[in-house]
């Protein structure tokens, strides 16, 4: 791995921030979908974004059990606003966000808690050393 330890780092903020509960030393739920996660290494040197890879297994995977089209994140392209301001006019203001963690600062209501997604190690898994269990409905 390219930085060992940041995955668990992130992992152990996330669960003093309340983001995530574990680890467990058995799966807490009967059905449960296991994804690998890792790093990618942000423009910033030595800075690490956590990734989740909800393709994994494939056939069996949290992405193959969303209905297609039912859910999605579309960003703008730098030309696409460069057309937004075109078509708006002299004088148009431009605005641009960058929050970090902003996908973490969305909330779940309460009765979707119940278990909260979960965390626990598997020494095992080549990919990160770590899984991440969400509840199946």
């Amino acid at each position: 791995m390219e930085a060992p330890g940041v995955v668990q780092e992130k992992l152990e903020k996330e669960r003093q921030l309340g983001r995530v509960a574990g680890p467990f030393t058995q799966p807490p739920l009967p059905n449960f979908i296991v994804s690998p996660l890792g790093i990618v290494p942000k423009k910033e040197q030595g800075k690490y974004r956590l990734i989740h890879h909800l393709s994994f297994l494939k056939g069996s995977s949290m992405n193959d059990y969303l209905k297609e089209g039912t859910c999605s994140v579309c960003y703008a392209s730098f030309d696409e606003a460069i057309d937004l301001a075109h078509a708006a006019g002299k004088g148009a203001l431009m605005a641009k966000a960058d929050i970090e963690s902003v996908f973490r600062l969305l909330l779940v209501h309460p009765e979707y808690l119940s278990p909260p997604s979960l965390l626990r190690s598997v020494q095992d898994l080549r990919v990160s050393g770590e899984v991440e269990l969400r509840r199946v409905r």
